[in-house]
């Protein structure tokens, strides 16, 4: 964060690399490493295919979660409601709770919309792009956690075989 620009850590202790990618804004605090801050790699390049490929060439296989980047409103109200709106239908039973999102899926979404054009480019330079239909859940959706696996094997499973059988076919060619 410091340079505004991505690092690889290639060289060094393994825990400096664990840490920088642990540190998520508004989530957990930055790795401070040689007068440099760190945080994970999500926030410039969430899909870091064109990496990969520079440092390491061959074929690419990557995981893609983007989300659509438009945010659902809450017809409602024409303003987002102040914190003692919300706080106030919250404390009245007779009123329904208002439809708004938490901080951190809001500090979530801005770090998606982001990096949603990038994201697709990068897909556009992978081999094989495994992209599964999370639509049904939401980030903070942490108990629904083998659902989401079991979608990405069912959609990697396709992919690859889908992947596989084009290699075979240009190797028949």
């Amino acid at each position: 964060m410091t340079k505004a620009k991505e690092h690889v850590f290639d060289s060094g202790y393994i825990h400096h690399a664990v840490m920088g990618s642990a540190g998520l804004p508004m989530a957990a605090s930055p790795l401070i490493s040689e007068g440099d801050m760190h945080v994970d790699g999500c926030v410039l390049n969430t899909m870091p295919v064109d990496m990969a490929k520079q440092r390491y060439g061959g074929e690419v296989i990557c995981v893609e979660i983007a989300r659509d980047s438009t945010y659902p409103r809450d017809t409602e109200h024409s303003i987002f409601p102040s914190s003692w709106q919300i706080l106030r239908r919250m404390l009245n039973p007779f009123k329904k709770n208002l439809n708004v999102p938490l901080l951190t899926e809001i500090m979530t979404k801005t770090i998606q919309m982001a990096n949603f054009k990038k994201t697709k480019d990068m897909a556009e330079l992978a081999d094989v792009v495994i992209a599964p239909d999370i639509s049904s859940v939401k980030p903070s959706d942490h108990p629904k956690v083998k659902e989401i696996a079991e979608l990405g094997y069912k959609e990697a499973k396709i992919q690859i075989e889908k992947w596989l059988a084009k290699k075979k076919a240009e190797e028949k060619k």
